[in-house]
């Protein structure tokens, strides 16, 4: 639901299940909706919902904006990272494929440069072995 600052106006958009992000200049909204049996990343005007774009070819999580509202960002099938051009005129691009990372998952950040942060998961300390060879002096010719 929108509500503008002085209580009016109000607008209401079915969101199911959600994740939605809003784009920077706030006329556009990027959410998850399972409408068609599987979770796929759309864009819809804001907040008068009229129209709206299909994001994601297949499953798609997690949208995020670039700075300049240009760009989306979503995770897609295999914990790929994936890339959108958006137009508010023209729609949105054929989604990139970025990078795969196992670790990816709903925190990573589109930084105001532009640059991704992705929190990778802590690495298990490996295990060390140290072998010790005593008399090894004697070992040799």
């Amino acid at each position: 639901m929108s509500v503008a600052a002085d209580g009016s106006g109000t607008s209401a958009l079915v969101l199911s299940p959600g994740h939605p992000a809003p784009s920077p200049d706030g006329r556009h909204l990027a959410y998850t909706s399972d409408e068609f049996g599987e979770d796929r990343i759309w864009i819809t005007s804001f907040p008068d919902g009229e129209r709206r774009w299909e994001v994601s070819l297949n499953v798609g999580r997690q949208p995020r904006w670039s700075p300049d509202g240009l760009k989306l960002y979503f995770i897609g099938n295999g914990q790929m990272l994936m890339e959108v051009d958006f137009d508010p005129e023209t729609g949105v691009g054929s989604p990139v494929e970025l990078f795969q990372n196992a670790a990816l998952s709903s925190t990573y950040l589109i930084l105001e440069d532009g640059r991704i942060l992705v929190k990778q998961a802590a690495r298990e300390a490996a295990e060390e072995s140290l072998e010790v060879v005593e008399n090894w002096a004697e070992e040799l010719p």
